[in-house]
């Protein structure tokens, strides 16, 4: 690869902007996922209501270690949006994904009691 310094940045730019997905596919590289601003991460987590999602997940774990009988997800949905903003189905499919994918492996909680029901 040769860059051509006696062009504006924007030139440059475009050009390497063209020449990446091409340069993916013949390396056969997925393209990476756009990175979300915080702003956008943390208007998600309290919208979702994430802190106490974690809480309630932590108490229906304890209460699974004790009884041997999980939580179902229409339950933990009713005691973290008690208004009815999100039913188990809604926890299932929007909330619960976006919360495996900003905590990542670092949460163990979420890995160890795996919403089931």
């Amino acid at each position: 690869m040769k860059l051509d310094l006696n062009k504006s940045d924007d030139e440059i730019i475009k050009d390497l902007s063209l020449l990446l997905p091409m340069w993916r596919r013949e390396l056969e590289l997925d393209i990476p996922e756009k990175k979300r601003e915080w702003g956008y991460i943390r208007r998600r987590i309290i919208d979702y209501r994430i802190i106490p999602l974690l809480d309630i997940m932590a108490l229906a774990k304890i209460f699974t270690f004790v009884t041997g009988r999980r939580v179902p997800k229409k339950i933990l949905a009713l005691l973290v949006y008690p208004d009815g903003e999100r039913d188990g189905f809604g926890l299932a499919q929007v909330v619960l994904p976006f919360l495996e994918k900003v905590a990542g492996s670092s949460s163990k909680l979420i890995f160890d009691y795996k919403i089931t029901k």
